[in-house]
């Protein structure tokens, strides 16, 4: 084994390495959160999202009607 090591820079592999499998778990963690399957944060996303919005509709009162000159 010592001789492959000799051949090839152990500092290049070990880049290679961290650079690979930081790509491919950035790539996968990217699929999972687009998948509607394996998203588990979508309720959570929607629950604040529509709590929010029933808040702000509740607290603004509706505009008045324009006037209309004829």
């Amino acid at each position: 084994m010592w001789r492959a090591w000799k051949i090839i820079d152990p500092r290049t592999v070990l880049l290679s390495l961290i650079v690979f499998l930081s790509g491919m778990a950035f790539f996968l963690h990217f699929l999972a959160f687009n998948a509607d399957r394996f998203y588990w944060l979508k309720d959570v996303v929607h629950d604040a999202s529509h709590s929010t919005q029933t808040a702000a509709a509740t607290a603004v009162p509706a505009p008045a009607p324009a006037a209309s000159h004829d």
